[in-house]
């Protein structure tokens, strides 16, 4: 089956007020300034407002699967910082985004406890 999304990218949407509102008391907060661009060769940059994320893609029924492999700061200084090293490892687990559509959303559980919304529409 031949993925709609690709190789566009995709970006963060602007929420309504109302659901500003909702997302205010629903989340702990949400990934704002994300990029997601998605390669003929199911590779993936993933780029948020702290990092920058390689990795593969793949589609399962109405699911994106993002695995990945590589995650560097944006800000080089502490790719080198001992006290930030840790958060460098690739996530052992597959980011699920739920296809919507023209959109992908998918609930980011932070290490923390906390939870954040993450909601990306196809570009033009």
């Amino acid at each position: 089956m031949k993925n709609k999304l690709f190789p566009e990218f995709i970006k963060r949407t602007s929420p309504t007020f109302f659901t500003k509102a909702y997302r205010y008391f629903a989340y702990d907060g949400w990934i704002v300034g994300t990029t997601l661009k998605l390669n003929t060769d199911s590779t993936y940059e993933l780029k948020s407002c702290s990092m920058i994320v390689n990795g593969n893609w793949t589609v399962e029924g109405d699911s994106l699967i993002l695995t990945e492999v590589h995650k560097r700061f944006r800000i080089d200084s502490l790719n080198r910082s001992d006290k930030w090293k840790k958060y460098l490892n690739p996530n052992k687990r597959k980011e699920t985004f739920e296809i919507d559509g023209n959109s992908i959303e998918t609930v980011y559980k932070m290490s923390h406890g906390g939870k954040s919304l993450v909601k990306l529409i196809k570009s033009e």
